[in-house]
């Protein structure tokens, strides 16, 4: 149990301090708005909890280097956001979805002509090794955290619109708090 609280602790620091004073990179929200609305998104569309946990932390890694792409962030911050997350005990389940969600953008970018992306995602794109091509599309769709990842992806898109004040954001945390010991210890 304690190992789990020190994960919590250490996230809500994250998410309330240094994500709540953090832009989203080139979008109207902060860094901790856009994942709290993404882990909303994933919870209101019936998603599994390692999803809408997944869909919560999906860019932490964005809060973990500094950014190196010129104001769009870190381009590695899937890998990092999952590693970390994975250090502090969550399962596959949650961590793979992070690292795959920028490989499912471009996965969807590349087999959807009807595919949206915001402005900034665009820009993102370009230091995330564009869309895929047609090997790397067949490898992903083998990926056994292909559904998560996408489910993740759609989530995270659907979420750059609204800010949440800090008393909401850490109220919605705390609500979290259950889920998150559960996965942590499972």
């Amino acid at each position: 149990m304690s190992y789990s609280l020190s994960s919590i602790h250490i996230l809500k620091n994250l998410l309330l301090k240094t994500a709540t004073q953090s832009g989203y990179i080139g979008e109207p929200v902060s860094k901790a708005s856009h994942m709290f609305s993404a882990a909303l998104t994933a919870s209101n569309q019936q998603r599994s909890n390692p999803v809408i946990v997944a869909s919560l932390f999906h860019d932490i890694g964005h809060l973990l280097a500094e950014d190196d792409t010129g104001g769009y962030g870190v381009s590695n911050h899937a890998e990092l956001g999952s590693a970390f997350l994975k250090g502090l005990g969550f399962p596959d389940s949650v961590c793979l979805p992070v690292k795959y969600h920028v490989d499912a953008k471009r996965y969807l970018i590349s087999i959807s002509n009807n595919y949206q992306l915001s402005l900034a995602s665009q820009e993102t794109l370009k230091f995330q090794g564009g869309p895929m091509n047609m090997k790397e599309i067949k490898q992903f769709e083998q990926n056994p955290f292909f559904n998560g990842a996408l489910q993740v992806r759609q989530a995270d898109e659907n979420s750059k619109v609204k800010e949440y004040d800090h008393d909401l954001l850490n109220k919605t945390f705390n609500n979290f708090i259950p889920l998150l010991v559960q996965l942590i210890e499972d």
